[in-house]
Formats: C-alpha cells, structure tokens, sequence
C-alpha cells in the first residue's frame, strides 16, 4: 500500500489499477513455485502474452510523456508483486485463521510502519492543505480499504485459490478509469484503451479460457 500512495504522485489511478490487474497472473506463476498448483496451459501461456503485451503499451505510453512516469510504473509494479506473493504466501499457512484475527494482526504492523515511513519522508501535517474531499478520502480508505476491505479479502482467501482471489482487479481498472475521468479529470487516450484491453482480454482468457475449451470439448463429444 505504501508503494502505491507513493506511485500515486506519478501515474493516475486508471494506470495503477489496471497494472494491478496483472496480479491474478503473477499469482498463479507465484502458486506454481510456493503451492505446487498445476502449470499453466497453452491458453493460460497466451493469456500471460496478451497481458503483458497490454502492458507494455500502457507503459510505452507513460514513458513517452516523459517527466518522472518511469518512477510511478516501477513503485506500482513492486507494489503488484508483493500484493501477489502475499496472498500467495497465506496460503501456505495451514491454519484457520479468523479473517478479523488476520486483518487485526496485518493492521498491528504496518500502522507502526507507516508511521515510521511518514516520519522518514514527511513528518509534517500540513494542515491548511486539508480539505473536505481530502479528509473523506482517508475516511473511506480507514474504514472501507482497510478495515472492511481486507476482512472480506481474508475471508474469500481462506477459501479460494490466490490466483481467483486476485480476480477482482480484473473489475477494477474498469471501474477506476471511468471514476478518475469522471472525479479527477484524468485522460483515457486510445492507446491506454488498446492497452487496458489486451491486458482485460488476457485476465479474461486466463480465467474463463480452460473451462469454455473443456465445455466445447463435451458438446463436441455428445
């Protein structure tokens, strides 16, 4: 989360929600290291080109406006990969953990962090920069990004696999393009669409690809 508020200085939301699209993918390589799971097919092989193709072009594109994007694409893309191993990672732990017990204890830590990073790079409270829309933010992230969101992610966790787990961010970057153009002015430009596209149509063939082939399969048998 830390990397992402910073990233958030340098690339707008849609961008970083639909980088973090790319978590179910990197999950389900992480899954094949960590927890033994099934390696991927030839569909799944062409999901993962699709996507990182898709990528590609929506990284070319912040890179050629220059400027310090490069700083925002690489501080997202390890925020990706941690949020990827650490949902990997909690499954390998075989114990029934209350989704509240681990939302409490992930909470534990990283508030003491956040307030170290923040005295390390800030230490300040600016108050005549605070603003209604501002507070309600951190409101919202407080309750629901945090404390809400994360239960509910514990709790889904506990019984799927990380790589489905991390499915949702296939709805997010939808969502986030269409409020950051609508509350924060933020521009969709034609590659981004062609980008966010390839890396949805991959998520897309990566999830649901095996099953319609297997169900294609059985109809052509009967």
């Amino acid at each position: 989360m830390l990397l992402s508020y910073f990233a958030a200085r340098y690339l707008p939301s849609g961008t970083m929600s639909l980088i973090f699209g790319l978590s179910p993918l990197l999950s389900g390589i992480l899954a094949q290291k960590l927890l033994n799971e099934p390696k991927f097919g030839p569909l799944r092989v062409l999901a993962l080109l699709l996507a990182f193709t898709g990528l590609g072009v929506v990284c070319s594109t912040k890179l050629s406006l220059g400027n310090d994007s490069w700083i925002g694409l690489v501080l997202v893309l390890s925020a990706v990969c941690l949020f990827s191993l650490s949902g990997v990672l909690i499954k390998t732990v075989k114990l029934q953990i209350h989704p509240i017990a681990s939302t409490v204890g992930a909470l534990l830590f990283s508030t003491p962090m956040f307030a170290i990073a923040w005295i390390i790079f800030d230490g300040t409270v600016p108050l005549d920069t605070w603003s209604i829309k501002s507070m309600g933010a951190i409101l919202y992230l407080g309750i629901f990004g945090s404390l809400i969101g994360f239960i509910a992610y514990f709790y889904i966790l506990q019984h799927l696999n990380a790589s489905t787990v991390a499915l949702v961010t296939l709805i997010t970057p939808v969502f986030a393009m269409a409020l950051g153009a609508q509350l924060n002015g933020e521009t969709i430009s034609e590659t981004l669409i062609i980008g966010a596209s390839l890396v949805l149509g991959g998520l897309a063939i990566y999830q649901f690809g095996d099953k319609l082939a297997k169900n294609r399969r059985r109809s052509q048998q009967i």
